[in-house]
């Protein structure tokens, strides 16, 4: 009874098996399978993507430009300057340049300290143009005295500079140098200059400290 029951029991489930196979067929075998993307050109949407076309090739006109500089320096605020005109280069005439005579240079080490003192006199004049030179009188003669100290670097610090000349001597009077004399005997020396103008003349004692001159003893003009 019991092999009976099981062999009913196998026949009725391979009839159940055999109807879930038929159904299977009918219902999944003939529908298409599915393979990641779809062949129905009616369903299919371009993407909006960008032509650069056009940005290559105005990449490739850059970098085929050359850079001309219009000479304005990008770190100077202001406007650029104006380019001067062939009129107004010719205009631009060089300075004319004094006519020196009498010129003479001493150099002195005041204080032995190896930073020497130079004095310049000179006399000066301007040249007359070419069309007065002949039977004019000279020009207005100017009269120069220059001092300078040198530093132990080797430059040059003005300390005086006495331009004048026979018109105004009685507003600048004219330094003559006489000589470097130690004047308060402590062994460094100064400058003595003979001060001419139109009131007469005086001598005057002056000392150099740093990039100045200054005056231990002034005469009076008589």
């Amino acid at each position: 009874m019991a092999v009976a029951k099981q062999k009913k029991e196998l026949y009725a489930l391979a009839a159940l098996v055999l109807v879930a196979v038929v159904v299977w067929y009918f219902e999944f075998a003939k529908q298409p399978t599915a393979t990641g993307f779809s062949m129905d050109n009616s369903t299919y949407t371009p993407i909006n993507a960008q032509d650069f076309g056009g940005v290559l090739a105005g990449l490739d006109r850059a970098q085929a430009t050359e850079y001309k500089s219009t000479g304005r320096n990008i770190f100077v605020m202001g406007a650029l300057p104006t380019p001067a005109s062939a009129d107004t280069k010719a205009a631009a005439v060089k300075p004319v340049q004094p006519d020196f005579e009498d010129v003479q240079l001493r150099v002195f080490d005041l204080g032995n300290v190896n930073e020497p003192e130079l004095v310049l006199t000179a006399k000066a004049r301007m040249p007359q143009p070419s069309r007065e030179k002949q039977g004019a009188s000279p020009g207005l003669q100017y009269m120069i005295t220059l001092v300078a100290r040198e530093d132990v670097n080797g430059e040059f610090h003005k300390a005086l500079a006495n331009v004048t000349d026979a018109q105004h001597l009685d507003v600048i009077p004219q330094l003559e140098l006489i000589d470097a004399v130690d004047v308060d005997g402590d062994g460094r020396g100064e400058l003595l200059f003979r001060q001419v103008s139109d009131a007469g003349s005086a001598f005057v004692v002056y000392r150099v400290i740093g990039d100045r001159l200054y005056a231990l003893f002034q005469g009076t003009l008589g």
